[in-house]
């Protein structure tokens, strides 16, 4: 069969009936979202949401806002590779994802689109945002069923970072993604 069709060897096996899959195009050699009757494609793609930043004081940092090429979801990676304490308290960093209203120009968390919230150690989490997945709120692997919205970013709230007297505390971390159709 030529390349580019839809032949069980080429088909990954998400999409609708209307149309929209994911195929691997051998002569292309990169994954894509085709739309439907239209024909309309967009390169699936990783993406980096944040790379090595460090948190090292109470309160709220916001990343850097991205554009959604048009992927109705995407799987988040967070990597939590270092944490130092702070003189004897219960440091905390919740992480969530938010979507820019395109009216106001604010941003809002996307309900259910958060990490879980890490404490004393490091770890790895995924996040999974995307409008045909069930909902879990495991704290491994979460899943939040809804649309990628178009712009995006991350926003980091730490808690009990500051010394209290003693060495203040610190979390560093990666967030990475796949955009998935």
């Amino acid at each position: 069969m030529p390349a580019g069709s839809n032949s069980p060897q080429l088909f990954v096996g998400l999409g609708t009936p209307d149309g929209q899959i994911m195929s691997d195009d051998s002569a292309d050699a990169l994954k894509f979202i085709e739309s439907g009757a239209s024909g309309g494609r967009v390169a699936i793609s990783d993406i980096t949401f944040q790379s090595s930043q460090a948190i090292t004081s109470s309160g709220v940092t916001n990343g850097s806002s991205f554009v959604n090429p048009g992927a109705r979801g995407a799987l988040f990676y967070l990597n939590v590779s270092s944490y130092t304490g702070s003189g004897g308290q219960s440091a905390t960093l919740d992480i969530t994802v938010q979507a820019k209203d395109p009216v106001s120009g604010t941003f809002f968390n996307l309900p259910g689109a958060a990490f879980t919230q890490v404490t004393t150690s490091t770890n790895a989490q995924t996040l999974v945002v995307h409008p045909a997945i069930p909902n879990d709120s495991g704290t491994g692997f979460r899943r939040r069923p809804g649309p990628l919205l178009r712009v995006l970013r991350w926003q980091a709230t730490a808690q009990a970072l500051d010394s209290g007297g003693g060495q203040p505390g610190s979390y560093e971390f990666t967030i990475g993604g796949t955009y998935i159709p």
